[in-house]
């Protein structure tokens, strides 16, 4: 109890305190000697959050997020298997994809997804896929894997105000020579 004492009779006045101290308490102020001494604690280094693949009972609004500070250095560590981690990830508008298992059962091909590992390709998915899609393979079925059900491949949504940038413009839509909108008829 180093930095508790015990008032007795001898009291004599404190000009800092305002209150009378004994003189054995008098004599020895408060000091940094009265600090315990934690140096022999192990203090782990703080762990970074680890992504891993989503059920697909979580909506896609529900799942982690990833800070806009993070992203950059995630995705660069998830950008094909060259990459550090070994995983493909792709974003699909907001939304993380571990795109690893599927590279050589893809249709179109495995480079098709690692022109996209690492980075935003919203638009080109959904020109290729359907809601369909989303919902069986990326986001998994509600039947468990051991059932025949597909284990989905989501890892987290990036949040609210950060853009993963798609490197190819979206181009235009046209039916025919018109270009399609409210002004075509």
């Amino acid at each position: 109890m180093g930095w508790i004492r015990a008032l007795d009779a001898r009291a004599i006045p404190d000009p800092v305190l305002g209150i009378k101290v004994s003189e054995k308490t008098a004599s020895s102020r408060p000091s940094i000697e009265h600090i315990e001494d934690i140096a022999h604690l192990s203090l782990s280094a703080p762990t970074e959050p680890t992504y891993t693949l989503q059920p697909s009972t979580i909506p896609d609004a529900e799942l982690p997020l990833i800070s806009s500070s993070e992203i950059p250095e995630l995705l660069s560590q998830h950008s094909g298997p060259g990459s550090p981690t070994g995983r493909t990830w792709i974003v699909v508008d907001s939304v993380v994809v571990d795109a690893t298992e599927f590279l050589e059962n893809h249709p179109g091909g495995e480079d098709i997804i690692l022109q996209f590992a690492g980075r935003q390709c919203g638009w080109q998915f959904w020109r290729f896929h359907s809601k369909g899609i989303w919902e069986e393979w990326v986001k998994g079925t509600q039947k468990p894997v051991e059932e025949g059900g597909k284990r989905g491949w989501r890892v987290a949504r990036l949040e609210g105000d950060a853009v993963v940038k798609n490197r190819f413009p979206e181009p235009r839509k046209f039916v025919g020579l018109r270009k399609l909108g409210a002004d075509w008829w």
